[in-house]
């Protein structure tokens, strides 16, 4: 298998992964957006953003590496500050992961 191959199957592996690990990063922010701070929902955010931003940077989609980079860095300052995820952070992202699906799709097709 050629070295493209590879890169384009585990490119394949990282999207259907992300999809589920965005899944759960949406569901914690939704939370967050409907007024629930609990600290869980801001950990399962930072967990989702961090891993998938390590996964991203491992198969070569920069930008999407490098968005995650931001959001996980705001996310880590509220939990270092033991500040709660509120709505607007929330929103925040929700935005980062339709930004992210966008792109995982662009290239992979919607699940």
């Amino acid at each position: 298998m050629s070295s493209r191959a590879h890169t384009e199957e585990f490119r394949a592996l990282f999207a259907e992964e992300a999809r589920e690990r965005l899944a759960a990063l949406e569901a914690a922010a939704l939370a967050c957006v409907a007024g629930d701070g609990d600290p869980e929902h801001l950990e399962t955010m930072y967990r989702e953003a961090h891993t998938l931003k390590g996964g991203a940077a491992v198969v070569g989609y920069e930008d999407v590496a490098q968005l995650l980079a931001a959001l996980e860095t705001r996310l880590r300052e509220l939990k270092t500050a033991g500040l709660p995820a509120t709505a607007d952070v929330g929103t925040a992202a929700l935005e980062s992961s339709a930004t992210v699906r966008a792109h995982i799709d662009a290239e992979h097709g919607a699940a």
